[in-house]
């Protein structure tokens, strides 16, 4: 499934370029979140795949899929992985 920038500008990472995934947790936009990444299904449906709201002095950030290699494989073997993980928890 490609991973696109969602309608929010994305603030939790500095790439701009997102691997493939294989699955993910459907889900609807957050009232109030900055929706950052999309995945975008076969039919043309977008889901929010990165989104992040500010709680208090932080921020939560929701990623819909997972970190292990069962929908993220690409992920796992992309050379930006560790950054990507870095930036979200830098910027939370």
């Amino acid at each position: 499934l490609p991973v696109r920038t969602g309608p929010s500008k994305i603030v939790t990472t500095s790439l701009k370029n997102f691997p493939t995934l294989r699955g993910f947790v459907q889900t609807i936009a957050r009232e109030g979140a900055s929706t950052e990444l999309l995945v975008t299904e076969a039919a043309g449906k977008s889901f929010p795949l990165l989104a992040s709201w500010s709680v208090g002095k932080g921020r939560a950030i929701a990623f819909t899929s997972d970190a292990n290699g069962r929908w993220s494989s690409n992920w796992v073997r992309w050379s930006e992985l560790q950054g990507f993980w870095s930036d979200l928890i830098e910027s939370a």
